[in-house]
């Protein structure tokens, strides 16, 4: 039987390197918000639960602009992507379901690519499932490629770890494949676990990355899901949003 899927947009960003005094996720390309572009894309996949939608930094804005055909959680406090998807868990935890998280400053996600991650995370009965993303160099609109963590693989082409930019060798750097930051997880498994995350880095965050350590270290299934590169394009400062401007101006 195939297991429920709930989808979670995490969307509580303020968006200060923007230089707004609003979410970022209602800053407005082409004449639709980021978030707007990012819930239509996850509604097209078909899955017929409302996506779950993580909302922070003023969000009566977002809950306001959304209207009343999602599920929201608050995440109070901005302690990291793991918390995020941890405020979510007396929602999801007894639906038994497969969950999949995603970014509600990452338009470029399309539907396809969501039933992508999804579709090979069943196929392999996977635990986690992580999008990954292939580039051939880290220039032009890929020059913010450079920015996100590295997928570390063994010598039989499993993959072991995330390195973040600022904790990466000059070798691990070199690597090009890259964590778009897209998930899908057993929800049983990820509930059980979510709590076990760490705020002892650098960023003093409880980050999602570190699921993959906790899964590889269980001898848990792990899975990756190849998507398109322009998936990679967030909205993190002015420059990005232009060349994300730029990308929608072609469809």
């Amino acid at each position: 039987m195939t297991k429920p899927v709930d989808i979670i947009i995490l969307a509580g960003g303020q968006g200060t390197r923007m230089g707004i005094d609003y979410p970022k996720v209602l800053c407005e390309v082409e004449g639709k918000t980021l978030i707007d572009y990012m819930v239509e894309n996850v509604v097209g996949v078909g899955v017929p639960d409302a996506p779950v939608i993580v909302v922070g930094f003023q969000r009566e804005k977002v809950i306001e602009h959304l209207g009343d055909d999602y599920r929201f959680v608050i995440q109070d406090e901005q302690l990291g992507t793991g918390h995020a998807v941890a405020v979510c868990r007396n929602l999801l935890v007894n639906r038994g379901s497969n969950v999949m998280v995603f970014y509600g400053d990452m338009p470029l996600v399309s539907s396809e690519s969501i039933a992508h991650i999804l579709e090979i995370h069943q196929k392999e009965v996977a635990d986690l499932t992580l999008a990954t993303i292939r580039v051939p160099d880290f220039e032009d609109w890929r020059d913010s490629a450079a920015l996100y963590g590295r997928m570390v693989r063994d010598a039989e082409g499993n993959l072991q770890s995330i390195v973040e930019v600022k904790n990466a060798t000059e070798e691990q750097l070199l690597i090009k494949e890259i964590n778009p930051g897209f998930y899908c997880f057993d929800g049983n498994w990820l509930w059980e676990n979510i709590n076990h995350l760490s705020d002892d880095n650098k960023q003093g965050e409880f980050l999602l990355t570190d699921m993959l350590e906790l899964a590889v270290q269980q001898g848990k299934k792990v899975a990756t899901a190849d998507v398109n590169p322009y998936a990679l394009i967030g909205v993190n400062t002015p420059r990005q949003l232009e060349i994300l401007r730029q990308e929608l101006a072609k469809k």
